[in-house]
Protein backbone atom coordinates (compact mmCIF):
# COMPACT_ATOMS: atom_id res chain seq x y z
CA UNK A 1 0.00 0.00 0.00
CA UNK A 2 1.10 3.56 -0.70
CA UNK A 3 0.30 6.49 1.57
CA UNK A 4 -0.48 9.78 -0.13
CA UNK A 5 0.31 12.48 2.43
CA UNK A 6 -1.04 15.97 1.83
CA UNK A 7 0.56 18.81 3.81
CA UNK A 8 -1.68 21.86 4.19
CA UNK A 9 -2.27 25.14 5.97
CA UNK A 10 -5.17 27.50 5.21
CA UNK A 11 -5.50 26.48 1.55
CA UNK A 12 -8.43 24.07 1.55
CA UNK A 13 -9.51 25.22 -1.92
CA UNK A 14 -6.22 24.07 -3.45
CA UNK A 15 -6.13 20.96 -1.26
CA UNK A 16 -9.57 19.90 -2.50
CA UNK A 17 -8.44 20.06 -6.13
CA UNK A 18 -5.19 18.18 -5.50
CA UNK A 19 -6.83 15.49 -3.36
CA UNK A 20 -9.73 14.90 -5.76
CA UNK A 21 -7.46 14.58 -8.79
CA UNK A 22 -5.01 12.20 -7.13
CA UNK A 23 -7.69 10.06 -5.51
CA UNK A 24 -9.37 9.62 -8.89
CA UNK A 25 -6.09 8.77 -10.64
CA UNK A 26 -5.12 6.25 -7.93
CA UNK A 27 -8.55 4.64 -8.11
CA UNK A 28 -8.41 4.41 -11.91
CA UNK A 29 -4.98 2.80 -11.67
CA UNK A 30 -6.21 0.29 -9.08
CA UNK A 31 -3.64 1.34 -6.48
CA UNK A 32 -3.92 0.15 -2.90
CA UNK A 33 -3.70 3.52 -1.21
CA UNK A 34 -4.48 5.51 1.87
CA UNK A 35 -4.95 9.27 1.87
CA UNK A 36 -3.64 11.26 4.83
CA UNK A 37 -3.85 15.00 5.45
CA UNK A 38 -1.71 16.89 7.93
CA UNK A 39 -2.97 20.37 8.74
CA UNK A 40 -0.96 22.92 10.73
CA UNK A 41 -3.88 24.45 12.68
CA UNK A 42 -5.67 26.13 9.79
CA UNK A 43 -8.59 28.42 10.55
CA UNK A 44 -11.82 26.68 11.55
CA UNK A 45 -13.30 27.56 8.15
CA UNK A 46 -10.53 25.66 6.34
CA UNK A 47 -10.64 22.76 8.81
CA UNK A 48 -14.36 22.35 8.15
CA UNK A 49 -13.70 22.01 4.42
CA UNK A 50 -10.79 19.61 4.99
CA UNK A 51 -12.98 17.31 7.08
CA UNK A 52 -15.47 16.95 4.20
CA UNK A 53 -12.90 15.70 1.69
CA UNK A 54 -12.88 12.00 2.58
CA UNK A 55 -9.31 11.43 3.73
CA UNK A 56 -8.59 8.16 5.51
CA UNK A 57 -6.62 9.93 8.24
CA UNK A 58 -6.73 13.50 9.53
CA UNK A 59 -3.71 14.78 11.49
CA UNK A 60 -4.82 18.26 12.52
CA UNK A 61 -2.67 20.29 14.90
CA UNK A 62 -4.22 22.36 17.68
CA UNK A 63 -1.50 25.03 17.33
CA UNK A 64 0.57 26.19 14.36
CA UNK A 65 4.04 24.65 14.62
CA UNK A 66 5.50 25.21 11.16
CA UNK A 67 6.12 23.16 8.05
CA UNK A 68 8.63 20.73 9.56
CA UNK A 69 6.38 19.75 12.45
CA UNK A 70 3.40 19.50 10.09
CA UNK A 71 5.29 17.17 7.75
CA UNK A 72 6.55 15.04 10.63
CA UNK A 73 3.04 14.75 12.11
CA UNK A 74 1.77 13.58 8.74
CA UNK A 75 4.58 11.07 8.25
CA UNK A 76 3.85 9.55 11.66
CA UNK A 77 0.20 9.13 10.62
CA UNK A 78 0.96 7.12 7.46
CA UNK A 79 0.73 3.32 7.33
CA UNK A 80 1.88 2.59 3.78
CA UNK A 81 5.08 0.87 2.73
CA UNK A 82 5.75 3.92 0.56
CA UNK A 83 4.85 7.53 1.28
CA UNK A 84 4.26 10.15 -1.39
CA UNK A 85 4.31 13.57 0.30
CA UNK A 86 2.44 16.32 -1.52
CA UNK A 87 1.91 20.01 -0.84
CA UNK A 88 -1.66 21.28 -0.99
CA UNK A 89 -1.00 23.25 -4.19
CA UNK A 90 0.09 20.21 -6.22
CA UNK A 91 -1.76 19.75 -9.50
CA UNK A 92 -2.07 16.37 -11.19
CA UNK A 93 -1.75 16.47 -14.98
CA UNK A 94 -1.63 13.60 -17.39
CA UNK A 95 -2.84 10.06 -17.22
CA UNK A 96 -1.77 7.22 -14.96
CA UNK A 97 0.54 4.69 -16.63
CA UNK A 98 -0.85 1.47 -18.04
CA UNK A 99 -0.22 -1.22 -15.44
Amino acid sequence: MISFLFITYNRSDLLAKAFTALREAASNAGLAAEFVVSDDASSLEHQAVIRTLGFDTYAIASANEGLGANANRGLMSCNGELIFQIQDDWIFVGQPPDL
